[in-house]
């Protein structure tokens, strides 16, 4: 909790949001992803958050699509 609420405390520092925003969800869930497809949906949701906002697409080089990991070797044996 300290952690969050650090984090709030700074990115309100930067004036970047109203004082009263609250910045990070009131009431937070952690999904475990388990499989290729629950994945690709997450990816797919978080892409979908730059268009649905208007916002470019943010790329770096040193990230790749994803391969299927940590299930690629289930999906082709050969490897």
């Amino acid at each position: 909790m300290m952690f969050k609420d650090a984090g709030r405390e700074a990115i309100r520092g930067k004036r970047k949001f109203p004082p009263d925003h609250p910045v990070f969800s009131a009431n937070p869930c952690h999904i475990y992803k388990d499989t290729v497809e629950s994945i690709r949906t997450c990816v797919n949701y978080i892409r979908g958050n730059f268009t649905n906002h208007k916002l470019p697409l943010i790329t770096y080089p040193f990230v790749v699509p994803y391969n299927g990991w940590p299930f690629h070797k289930k999906l082709h044996p050969s490897r």
